[in-house]
């Protein structure tokens, strides 16, 4: 396995074919503020065994300290931070 990758905005548009990419060799973390459907890793990945979804709103300070306390614990590291998520108003 490659890096522990993190793709903030990644179920959709740019964020998603970032984080495509990334799975074909890394690990790679996804979020969204909301719940996706069961299948949506299985439909949009190659290598789903390689993408791990956690519900992450990042305007908010404790959801965002859960997503590092997640990925410490499960992969006890964290080698690449992609922020492209977006706030709309």
């Amino acid at each position: 396995m490659g890096e522990i990758c993190l793709v903030t905005g990644s179920t959709s548009g740019i964020g998603l074919a970032i984080a495509k990419k990334l799975s074909k060799s890394n690990m790679v973390i996804i979020n969204d503020y909301k719940e996706l459907d069961n299948n949506f890793i299985k439909n949009n990945f190659d290598k789903p065994e390689n993408v791990r979804f956690y519900k992450c709103d990042i305007s908010k300070k404790d959801d965002i300290l859960s997503l590092k306390s997640y990925i410490l614990k499960e992969f006890g590291k964290l080698d690449y931070l992609i922020c492209n998520a977006g706030i709309l108003p």
